[in-house]
């Protein structure tokens, strides 16, 4: 069953999720809209992407911001109001969802923006917070510098799982 977009509340924008009316019928167009939208979004970061901080950082945290919202919103739904219905929509968006954030953490065009920055002339310049914002990303695709980004119990979970 199709929900027209204008009647899907998860594509509305909201303070609070709209828990009073979100309704299992609403997850699988609403996490496929907004994965269609965020994929298109990313796209073009990664066809326009420049290593500097206004042009990766500041686009790459907004990019995945809305449907996280969401997904969030509707994981909690299903630990307070579960139903066999909202499982099996959530069953059945989760490994698109999984295979976009997979996309997103193992996109080339944006390590490559980031290890430029590591090694541009301007990293000395960057604010400690920032240092690890960049090189975060890059720990998690090859674990060589979890020393300066992690936690040792975040690298052991890393490890593990």
């Amino acid at each position: 069953m199709s929900i027209a977009s204008t009647d899907n509340p998860l594509l509305k924008e909201f303070d609070f999720p709209p828990f009073d009316v979100l309704e299992a019928k609403h997850v699988r167009p609403g996490i496929r809209a907004l994965l269609k939208q965020t994929e298109e979004a990313l796209e073009v970061l990664e066809k326009t992407v420049e290593p500097t901080w206004p042009k990766l950082v500041e686009p790459l945290e907004k990019i995945p911001d809305r449907l996280n919202v969401v997904w969030s919103a509707v994981n909690h739904l299903k630990s307070v109001k579960d139903s066999p219905e909202l499982r099996s929509a959530i069953e059945e968006v989760q490994p698109e969802k999984v295979a976009f954030d997979l996309k997103l953490d193992q996109s080339k065009p944006i390590y490559n923006a980031f290890k430029a920055i590591r090694e541009s002339p301007g990293w000395d310049s960057l604010s400690d917070a920032r240092n690890r914002i960049v090189e975060c990303p890059l720990c998690n695709l090859f674990g060589s510098c979890a020393d300066r980004c992690c936690s040792s119990s975040e690298v052991k979970l890393r490890t593990v799982y």
